[in-house]
C-alpha cells in the first residue's frame, strides 16, 4: 500500500515537472488578468470623475451666463464618449440653452443624438419628452406623435398624454384631446404642471 502510494505521489511530482512551465504562465497570465481588470475599472472610474468635473464646471459657466462652455463640452463629447451618461447630459442642457436662443435646428440636433446614442432609457425619455415639445411648437404635429407612441408605456407618463392631448387639440380632434388630458390629470404631477393642464382642459369643455 505505501510503495504504491509513493509510486502515485512520484508521478505526480513528475507530473508537476513536466508542467511547471504552463503552470507558471497561467499563474502569472492569471495576475495580469486581474491586475488588468483592477486598470480598466480603475481608468473607468477616473474618466467618469474627470467627466463629472468638467460637466459640473460647463454648468457653474452657464448660471454665470457663460453658456458657450456647455455647447462646447457638448460637441466635444459627441466626438470623444459618444454613449457616456455625461455627453446625454450635457446635450439635454445644451438642447435647453439652443432652445432659448431661438435654435431649435440644433437643439432637435442634440436631442436626436441622445436618442440615438444613450444607453440610458430614463434619459432617452427626457429627450423625446423634450424632442416631441419642440416638433409640437415647429407645427410638426405627426412628427411629435410618431415619437411619443415609439416610447414603451408612454401611456402611463402623465406628461407624454399631455402632449397627445396638444397634439389632437391642434388637430381639432377635441373629444380626444379632452380623453388625453384627463389621462394626463390621473398621472403623477407637480402642482403647476397639473394647473395648466386643468386650464387645458377647462378651456375645451
Amino acid at each position: 500500500m505505501n510503495n504504491q502510494y509513493s509510486e502515485e505521489e512520484y508521478k505526480l511530482i513528475d507530473w508537476f515537472k513536466s508542467n511547471l512551465f504552463n503552470i507558471l504562465t497561467g499563474i502569472f497570465l492569471g495576475f495580469i488578468l486581474i491586475f488588468s481588470y483592477k486598470y480598466y475599472n480603475d481608468s473607468i472610474e477616473n474618466e467618469q470623475y474627470t467627466l463629472s468635473q468638467r460637466y459640473q464646471a460647463a454648468i457653474s459657466k452657464s448660471n454665470e451666463q457663460d453658456t458657450d462652455a456647455i455647447l462646447i463640452l457638448s460637441n466635444e463629447l459627441e466626438k470623444s464618449n459618444p454613449n457616456n451618461i455625461y455627453t446625454a447630459m450635457t446635450n439635454l442642457y445644451a438642447s435647453k440653452i439652443l432652445v432659448e436662443s431661438n435654435n431649435q435646428s440644433d437643439a432637435q440636433q442634440k436631442l436626436n443624438f441622445i436618442i440615438e446614442n444613450s444607453d440610458v432609457d430614463e434619459i432617452k425619455i427626457i429627450a423625446k419628452l423634450r424632442l416631441a415639445r419642440l416638433y409640437i411648437h415647429q407645427k410638426y404635429f405627426k412628427k411629435a406623435k410618431t415619437l411619443v407612441l415609439s416610447v414603451p408605456q408612454y401611456e402611463d407618463n402623465p406628461l407624454f398624454n399631455e402632449i397627445l392631448g396638444d397634439i389632437e387639440y391642434a388637430n381639432n380632434n377635441i373629444p380626444s384631446a379632452r380623453r388625453y388630458y384627463e389621462l394626463s390629470l390621473d398621472g403623477d404631477l407637480v402642482p403647476n404642471k397639473r394647473k395648466i393642464i386643468e386650464n387645458k382642459l377647462s378651456s375645451i369643455n
